[in-house]
């Protein structure tokens, strides 16, 4: 039998640069997605009520409106958060899983959608 460490010495020196560049990596993102979700959340759905009652909207549907506008302020958030951290190359990759999802989601609800439009029950 072999020793596992036959004589191999370990430097945890070695360690502390990709360490230290992956927390930098991490707390860049993490204050970025932070800022861009806080401005854009704050002004956005701020913005979206706004216009929306000034033209006398339904309650219910400003508060689709605003909930739906902070998703997609959260969806931008992260990309650009990912963007400025140095993951743009994750970006692609979710943003090709988001179109096979989406067509998946459409060719499935395609008969829903059909009948709704005839105006049959469901």
């Amino acid at each position: 039998m072999l020793p596992l460490q036959q004589g191999v010495s370990i430097d945890p020196q070695q360690y502390i640069p990709p360490l230290v560049s992956a927390l930098t990596t991490v707390a860049l993102f993490v204050v970025a997605f932070a800022l861009i979700y806080w401005i854009g959340k704050s002004f956005m759905s701020r913005t979206v009520e706004r216009g929306l009652e000034h033209r006398g909207f339904d309650q219910t549907l400003i508060d689709l409106a605003v909930s739906t506008t902070v998703v997609v302020v959260t969806v931008v958030a992260v990309a650009l958060a990912a963007t400025v951290a140095g993951f743009g190359v994750v970006l692609g990759a979710f943003a090709t899983l988001a179109a096979a999802l989406s067509l998946a989601v459409g060719f499935a609800a395609q008969d829903l959608i059909e009948n709704f439009v005839a105006g049959e029950p469901v």
